[in-house]
């Protein structure tokens, strides 16, 4: 496992673990999570995604997850290649 992937199965742990606490006070809200904390939550994944970036967090380094029932989740992986642009 490359470094970057373990950064991000560290997040992904992290979110899996605390999903819980995490749905209660987010349910339908995008997630950030960074180094296993919470960056911040946000109304859509393209503000989450932009908003951690402008924060100086680099792809790669956070994941994005909506906070809804494991049923409903969706896991997308960001790496250095990618391409944002501020709306």
């Amino acid at each position: 496992m490359s470094p970057v992937e373990r950064k991000l199965d560290q997040n992904y742990r992290w979110f899996r673990a605390n999903h819980r606490s995490l749905l209660r006070r987010y349910r339908g809200r995008y997630i950030a999570v960074s180094k296993a904390t919470l960056v911040g939550d946000y109304a859509t994944e393209d503000q989450a995604i932009c908003e951690t970036v402008r924060a100086g967090i680099r792809p790669g380094e956070f994941i994005v997850q909506r906070c809804v029932p494991v049923s409903e989740e969706e896991r997308a992986v960001f790496h250095s290649g990618v391409s944002l642009m501020a709306m």
